[in-house]
């Protein structure tokens, strides 16, 4: 079945007119029926009730919650744009989306707590995410490669996935007007999949303890506000357990807000972010990071008052000695 909270009208697109008059169809013109409000489908009922619906104006919750659920979202491949946000929550027999190989737009996209979920390759036609992209708690999900033709989004979150191992997908994207949010996910080894990106707002990557190295962000050149690697807390995240070095972050040239440093057991490297030209913010914080050496803490933060760092250094279980 399905709910709505408004009632909901289909709007035929008017070929027959344009063929008429001649008036142009661009590429924002839905050809089929506009559903307009917005849709909760909580079983299989409702994928069929919507299944003509070419654009949906309002948001779209797919959350069935029910063990005799449907595997994909095979019902929903004529929707092209949802206009709020789709969000696929908590649907217990969903391993993919397929079904959603037509959908071009959508307002804001969660894709949470679906325990079967394996891909999501059903969204490999999907270009622009106007906010957020939130990606949380799919424990079987093995990668993102779905998302590849993806050019915008406001920010992207993954969290709590644990047999994420690759975050493939997001080459096509360049700017995050927002954060780039990475936390918690236990397998997660590279984060290759963001190789186009050149600024966010903020960077944080947290409590990824198989995470190996950061070179899908070499071209990653402006940091909004804060560089945070490693902590979190509101229980817990800490840091990053292979990272051995920063050197994948060696084109960053400004981090505006401040640096955050913790929690990172084998990094003995500050040297990728020696050649920043500016560090803003009020605080350097370099936390429990025991192999770093306090020569390499010195150089680093010298390198930061060239840049004209002027705020305060925190220093606490850093610092081996050589």
């Amino acid at each position: 079945m399905i709910g709505k909270k408004k009632e909901m009208t289909c709007v035929l697109a008017l070929l027959l007119a344009v063929a008429v008059t001649g008036c142009p169809v661009d590429d924002e013109t839905p050809l089929g029926p506009i559903c307009k409000g917005d849709f909760y489908v909580w079983d299989a009922s409702g994928l069929e009730d919507i299944g003509q619906c070419v654009e949906i104006e309002g948001s779209l919750k797919i959350s069935i919650y029910d063990k005799w659920g449907p595997a994909d979202l095979g019902g929903l491949s004529n929707l092209s744009v949802v206009r709020g946000t789709l969000d696929i929550e908590r649907n217990w027999t969903l391993e993919r989306l397929d079904g959603l190989s037509g959908l071009t737009r959508v307002g804001r996209l969660r894709i949470v707590d679906n325990p079967a979920l394996r891909q999501i390759d059903g969204l490999s036609n999907l270009r622009q995410c106007k906010g957020m992209v939130w990606i949380e708690d799919n424990a079987v999900l093995g990668g993102l490669d779905g998302l590849r033709n993806l050019s915008e989004a406001y920010s992207v979150t993954i969290h709590g996935n644990r047999s994420l191992n690759s975050l493939d997908g997001f080459t096509n994207l360049a700017r995050l007007e927002g954060d780039l949010d990475i936390q918690n996910n236990l397998d997660l080894e590279t984060v290759d999949g963001f190789s186009g990106l050149k600024e966010v707002h903020s960077l944080i990557i947290a409590g990824n303890p198989r995470l190996e190295g950061l070179a899908g962000l070499a071209k990653l050149a402006r940091i909004h506000t804060l560089l945070m690697l490693g902590y979190c807390n509101e229980e817990f995240c800490r840091g990053n357990g292979e990272l051995v070095d920063l050197d994948d972050l060696a084109g960053l040239r400004v981090i505006a807000f401040g640096i955050s440093i913790a929690g990172n057991k084998k990094l003995a490297s500050l040297e990728g972010l020696m050649s920043l030209e500016r560090v803003g913010g009020s605080n350097i914080d370099i936390l429990d990071n025991p192999a770093l050496s306090n020569v390499e803490i010195q150089a680093f933060i010298e390198s930061a008052k060239n840049a004209g760092f002027d705020g305060t250094v925190n220093l606490s279980r850093s610092g081996a000695s050589e």
